[in-house]
């Protein structure tokens, strides 16, 4: 995107700031419109072209055809999900709890108890719970220290 100096706008020049080392030396000039043009002599007129208000006018006119975000109103207020959701977090609590539970006083780690709840129609039910046990921990439980089973 290259920009005509003789056809951007014509700004005033604010300030010219000198920066750079000795030989790199550059010119800030600060323009009425808020822009600055670099350049590598100072400029010795009042006024200066400004590219970056024909960019910045390119770049308008083009967000201006673009098309705008419609704004969507938010849902009514359903009673009934609030219903859903505390049923679900009641369920999900129930759930910890078991897992816990189980996982005290079979020793093991509550990642390895799987519980499933089914859905009766009037909530969920506990349906069944799966322990998965490694070979120590099966071991450990079915045949206690004090037994008579050295393995």
């Amino acid at each position: 995107m290259s920009s005509n100096r003789k056809s951007a706008p014509q700004r005033s020049v604010v300030e010219i700031i000198k920066t750079g080392e000795w030989s790199k030396v550059q010119y800030i000039h600060k323009l009425d419109c808020g822009h600055k043009e670099i350049r590598k002599r100072a400029a010795s007129t009042k006024k200066i072209a400004c590219l970056d208000c024909v960019k910045a006018g390119l770049a308008e006119s083009i967000l201006s055809s673009l098309a705008r975000p419609a704004i969507v109103d938010p849902p009514i207020e359903a009673p009934w999900i609030d219903d859903i959701a505390e049923d679900i977090a009641q369920t999900e609590q129930e759930i910890g709890f078991i897992r816990a539970g189980l996982a005290n006083a079979l020793l093991i780690s509550p990642e390895t108890i799987d519980v499933v709840m089914e859905d009766e129609g009037d909530g969920m039910k506990l349906s069944y719970v799966m322990v998965y046990l490694d070979p120590e921990n099966a071991k450990r439980i079915a045949f206690p220290q004090n037994s008579v089973f050295d393995i």
